[in-house]
């Protein structure tokens, strides 16, 4: 088996947070007088980079106060806690025994992503992190081209459309997953290079 650059998304690929983050939001909606959404309203409008979503509710909240409060509201003890999609750390800690390059870039913040990754049980696993990060796509290029990864063995994986379209953008392999912030039809629309349902489906196109 060949070694690849494997750059992971974060929440909804790897941590187990739909509906925590939908938790979250409902909580801001209220906060500035917006309606509450229902689990299926927010995986079909939700996109990124991610005030694009909260335009289309509050058009005139700015950057700085969604992170703002955001941060304040998830931190809060009554808000949700989030796991590990089971299967996801077996395989990375696989790519990783095999010698693949691994990354994380992530919107999350260092408060929540740190103590999840050594809760998770992947501390020192990946070979760099880029957290914080409102698009993705400037990262992922960079990351890219000062490493000088060959894109026929660089892949991205996304449960959204941002994922898919900074691959395509950078000119590396996509994966969608299903099982995060977005339904399979809606992946499916943005092509990415292959569309799984399943972490045993994502390991047989990385492992091949």
């Amino acid at each position: 088996m060949a070694s690849n650059n494997v750059i992971f998304d974060w929440s909804g690929v790897i941590r187990d947070c739909v509906h925590s983050v939908l938790w979250v939001i409902n909580q801001m909606f209220e906060r500035y007088g917006a309606r509450a959404i229902s689990l299926d309203e927010f995986r079909e409008h939700w996109v990124q980079p991610y005030m694009a979503f909260y335009t289309k509710y509050l058009p005139n909240l700015g950057l700085e106060e969604e992170q703002r409060a955001y941060n304040e509201i998830q931190m809060r003890p009554d808000c949700p806690a989030c796991g590990i999609f089971p299967g996801t750390a077996e395989l990375i800690l696989m790519l990783r025994q095999r010698g693949d390059f691994l990354a994380v870039i992530t919107s999350d913040g260092r408060a929540t992503f740190m103590p999840e990754l050594d809760r998770f049980g992947l501390t020192g696993v990946f070979d760099q992190l880029v957290m914080d990060v409102h698009d993705k796509t400037p990262p992922l290029r960079e990351m890219v081209t000062r490493l000088g990864m060959n894109p026929d063995e660089s892949y991205v994986v996304g449960d959204s459309n941002h994922e898919i379209e900074a691959g395509q953008k950078v000119g590396i392999r996509t994966i969608g997953v299903t099982w995060g912030f977005s339904p399979r039809e809606r992946l499916r629309r943005c092509r990415p290079d292959h569309l799984v349902d399943s972490v045993t489906e994502l390991a047989a196109v990385l492992l091949i």
